[in-house]
């Protein structure tokens, strides 16, 4: 199934992925026969796969990581966006050093100078005392092996970090009704995971378009070639089960660990696929502040939900 000309445009422009591993203290690998003497202050990588809203991991000298994401458009099977937290072991930092060891890791070859405007690129930053050495790649030149395994040690302390929510909302949709006339109904759940609370955007505030939105797609499952994702028209979001009320304004939603509200939501389809349908929902926001309370900022799918008319 190809994404529609609006999934495609969001997609270059609502986050970048940015992993940050360093300290107050450069971390140091002892030699030992066979090994390299090194030490750095910290890596920064950064994950062009949507450019905007900053996805950022920071691991410390002492293992404790924070990953903040914005977006999982990488991984919408993880319907979630929000901050993980985890604790890493020395052998792991003693891993990632290692690969990231000066003078070797600063004479690899890179695509500086040969990704186009707009292209998919990663980056990466490393400090070390007295120097600094930054690589970039793209999509259309093979990567340098020694660069390639720099980039996947990096996106492996992503993967393990997302398994330890911190502070993390996860969307869900339940109770899916397509009308054969096009009409869609489903209950919208948003769920705190984790062990601090959520604030963000109500579902509501974003029908307003500014600086955000909800979406509901649909398309034929399966798709058949050539197929494009519809979006239906929102017609109504209203609160269905709200949790006890915080004093906070009705466009912010705030969830304790383990809280969950639940919204109603009405849309149209301007033409009903025939057979099963699968049905994702959107929501996005980009406003850092709302009713003067920080909220979550980034964009956040659904998984896909199968219905027959």
């Amino acid at each position: 199934m190809r994404r529609s000309s609006h999934d495609r445009t969001r997609a270059l422009w609502v986050g970048t992925a940015m992993v940050v591993v360093g300290a107050c203290n450069p971390i140091k690998v002892a030699r030992t026969e066979g090994e390299v003497a090194m030490s750095f202050a910290n890596v920064e990588y950064w994950n062009n796969d949507l450019p905007s809203a900053p996805q950022q991991l920071t691991v410390h000298a002492d293992g404790r990581v924070r990953y903040e994401s914005h977006s999982n458009w990488g991984a919408l099977d993880r319907p979630e966006l929000g901050v993980y937290e985890t604790t890493l072991g020395g052998g792991e930092l003693a891993s990632l050093a290692q690969l990231v060891a000066m003078p070797t890791f600063a004479g690899l070859p890179d695509h500086w100078g040969k990704v186009d405007s707009g292209e998919h690129f990663r980056r990466i930053r490393v400090t070390s005392p007295g120097s600094t050495s930054e690589k970039l790649v793209g999509t259309r030149t093979p990567i340098d092996p020694g660069l390639q395994r720099v980039f996947g040690e990096l996106d492996r302390i992503v993967e393990l970090v997302v398994a330890h929510p911190g502070r993390v909302v996860r969307s869900e949709i339940e109770h899916l009704v397509v009308g054969t006339e096009g009409t869609v109904t489903l209950d919208l759940r948003l769920r705190a995971l984790g062990t601090g609370p959520v604030r963000m955007r109500s579902p509501i505030d974003l029908t307003s378009g500014e600086s955000g939105w909800i979406t509901v797609t649909a398309w034929p499952d399966p798709p058949p070639p050539g197929a494009v994702a519809t979006t239906a028209s929102i017609i109504a979001v209203t609160p269905f089960d709200p949790p006890e009320p915080t004093g906070h304004e009705p466009s912010v939603v705030e969830l304790r660990p383990g809280e969950s509200a639940r919204f109603r939501v009405r849309a149209t389809l301007s033409s009903t696929p025939r057979g099963p349908i699968a049905v994702r929902v959107t929501l996005a926001n980009f406003l850092p502040e709302v009713a003067q309370h920080d909220v979550l900022v980034g964009e956040v799918s659904t998984t896909t939900t199968t219905v027959v008319p």
